[in-house]
This record gives structure tokens, C-alpha cells and sequence, in this order.
């Protein structure tokens, strides 16, 4: 009714993809920011720590120096940044978005919901259980054989270490640049390509 191209796409096109695009844009954001093997195999890191992301720092710490506690600290801290990126774009749904879910939640029988409540409690509660008690060992406790499953005491040392010495906020804001250039880029890219079909 006389709208010119801008005004259609700002005003029907955009919001009526709005719900996919927040989707979209929270998956490839989460999955760049968690970026490794690129990295690990381009550059490893250098020169010196520039393009060093923290994944690789995590891994660095971990499995080339040893430092298990540290490195399940840094983890740790990580999993809260990105669960918190993550609780930011799902804040974005739309009604739209919530209707759909409830219908899926419908439709999804109490076994396969049983499924999956076993599949979370054993593959996800379990690493993040051992993760969480490695972040609070003392390091003799890393090194013993058997595993200790629960430590007798219970250190901060780890965090304190995570968060006094500098290289975190280095890594994260790598983390965050090669996510936020990677994600325009490819909605950029993306978007352009599935308005022309």
C-alpha cells in the first residue's frame, strides 16, 4: 500500500523473523565464544597470547601445565559467562516462542521426558558435579590415586587465583571480539543470502 522496500523490511520482514533471529544469533554467538579447535590449530594461541581465547587457556592450564584446580576455576567462571549470555537472548522470546514451547512440551510423552531428566542428571550433572569439586581441591588432592570423589577440605585458592591474576579478562575479551565480529558477519552474510531466495 504505497511502503517502500525499507519500510516493508523494518516494519513486516524484520519483526516476523524476529523469534528465528534470536535464536540464531544466541547459537552462534554461544558457539563462537567457545571457539578451540580453530585456534588451537592456527594459531595456538600466538604470537604470544593475542589471539589466545579462553578455551585454549582453560586447555593450556589444565593439560600442558597441570594445574587442575585452576584450570576447573577458569571453567567454571566460563560456564557462568556463558549462562549468562545465554539467559540474555532467551530473555528475548516473544509470546510467539512461548506458545511454541508449550506445545512441544505437550507433545513430548512422560518417558521421553523421563529420558531426558536421566540423560541430564548423568551427562551433565555428574561433569559439572566433579568440575565444581576440582575447582575447590587442593592440589595434592588432583595427583592422588584413587580419585578423591569428596575432598576432606576445601580451598578458594583456585578462584582467587582465576580472578587476581590478569590473563582472564585478556582471554574473555578475545572470547567476546572474535564472537561479536564472527556473528554480524555471518547474519551479514546469512541474511542476505536467505532474503535473496
Amino acid at each position: 500500500d504505497g511502503a517502500t522496500p525499507r519500510q516493508i523490511f523494518w516494519k513486516i520482514v524484520l519483526p516476523l523473523i524476529k523469534p528465528v533471529l534470536v535464536i540464531v544469533v544466541m547459537m552462534r554467538f554461544t558457539d563462537a565464544f567457545k571457539v578451540f579447535d580453530t585456534v588451537y590449530t592456527m594459531t595456538n594461541g600466538g604470537p604470544g597470547t593475542a589471539t589466545e581465547m579462553l578455551p585454549n587457556f582453560i586447555y593450556k592450564q589444565g593439560l600442558k601445565y597441570y594445574d587442575a584446580g585452576y584450570a576447573a576455576a577458569l571453567a567454571i567462571v566460563f560456564v557462568l559467562v556463558m549462562a549468562f549470555i545465554t539467559l540474555f537472548f532467551l530473555r528475548r522470546k516473544t509470546k510467539d516462542q512461548a506458545s511454541t514451547d508449550y506445545v512441544i512440551s505437550n507433545f513430548a510423552g512422560p518417558y521421553v521426558k523421563w529420558l531426558l531428566l536421566i540423560f541430564s542428571l548423568v551427562g551433565v550433572i555428574f561433569p559439572l558435579y566433579w568440575l565444581t569439586l576440582s575447582a575447590f581441591k587442593l592440589d595434592r588432592d588432583h595427583r592422588s590415586y584413587p580419585p578423591v570423589f569428596f575432598p576432606s577440605e576445601f580451598t578458594l585458592d583456585h578462584f582467587v587465583d582465576v580472578f587476581s591474576k590478569n590473563q582472564l579478562l585478556g582471554n574473555l575479551i578475545n572470547s567476546a571480539t572474535i564472537a561479536v565480529v564472527t556473528t554480524v558477519i555471518t547474519l551479514l552474510v546469512g541474511s542476505m543470502a536467505a532474503y535473496a531466495v
